[in-house]
């Protein structure tokens, strides 16, 4: 036999002994595209159930500096008792919130906090004045359920309870309600996070009562207008029932699941005149900051939506 035939027959043998490595699968090669690949942000929506605190009333005017057109509004509904009509003219949106809804604090500080874009995140207000958490029927939750974005992470914030003490809803009343709002919103919304927060220390706003608005107007006259009860002299003891009554519901909930969670409210949300609007009731502008600065990290934490 030729040499050259018994040197290419010889490299055959030794090419034959070494197999060629396999090709990748396309599951391998799809886990190292994904691996290499940048993360892309998830889609947050949160929907905030609220009152007219959460709504926004009053939320473009501070308490130091109201217009007078305002202040007079104020002191005509507290000499009329005709609070109603100018609750009306005030809530309207064009009118009472020029950064965006009663929220758009609370939505600027997860977008500054955690570099969430615009894109990425949807807020929801379904927050509105009077509302009690009776309210939150199934009716609501579909409507509100037909509103979310399919294909984005829920996250539901409860911040109720206001309206149901100035109604004079007793305890067992209010957190018999609210066992129902959870079932519901469970049941809707099987994969959100779902945060409680605490009823706002509205008893305290009495300790503003003496302060004057115009003339022989005060603060108490127009509080009073709004919810007589905070001057009861049970109103503490009745709040924090209701709030000791919120952590035990989340507390059994997290028995069953770990979607829920409940956040404190500050102390000095309704005790600091700078940080209410001109009723001396509702936030203001600076109180819809604190409000936001508060919940929002707790929210982005436990939700895990970093981008």
């Amino acid at each position: 036999m030729p040499i050259r035939m018994k040197q290419l027959m010889a490299c055959a043998v030794v090419l034959a002994s070494h197999k060629a490595p396999a090709l990748p699968s396309s599951a391998d090669v799809k886990k190292r595209i994904e691996k290499t690949s940048p993360s892309t942000p998830k889609s947050l929506q949160l929907t905030i159930i609220g009152d007219s605190i959460s709504a926004g009333a009053l939320a473009g005017t501070r308490l130091g500096s109201p217009s007078p057109e305002l202040i007079a509004g104020i002191v005509g509904a507290v000499l009329t008792r005709d609070i109603g009509e100018f609750l009306n003219a005030t809530l309207n949106p064009q009118a009472a919130y020029p950064e965006g809804d009663g929220s758009w604090s609370l939505r600027a500080q997860l977008l500054a906090q955690k570099g969430l874009s615009p894109a990425n995140l949807t807020l929801n207000n379904e927050s509105a004045p009077g509302r009690m958490m009776s309210q939150v029927t199934a009716p609501f939750v579909q409507r509100m359920k037909s509103a979310s974005k399919k294909e984005a992470e829920q996250v539901i914030l409860l911040m109720l309870g206001s309206n149901d003490f100035c109604q004079g809803k007793s305890p067992d009343d209010f957190l018999k309600a609210t066992a129902g709002a959870l079932k519901l919103l469970k049941a809707e919304f099987p994969k959100a996070q779902l945060f409680m927060a605490a009823v706002p220390p509205i008893d305290q706003l009495k300790k503003l009562g003496a302060e004057p608005l115009l003339g022989q107007v005060t603060c108490e006259s127009v509080q009073r207008l709004y919810c007589d009860r905070i001057y009861a002299d049970n109103a503490g003891a009745i709040l924090q029932d209701y709030n000791e009554g919120l952590k035990k519901l989340v507390t059994e909930s997290k028995d069953k699941d770990t979607r829920m969670k409940f956040i404190s409210l500050p102390k000095d949300l309704t005790i600091d005149k700078s940080l209410l609007a001109a009723d001396c009731f509702h936030p203001g502008v600076d109180g819809h900051k604190k409000l936001a600065a508060t919940l929002a990290p707790q929210m982005i934490e436990a939700s895990g939506s970093t981008p």
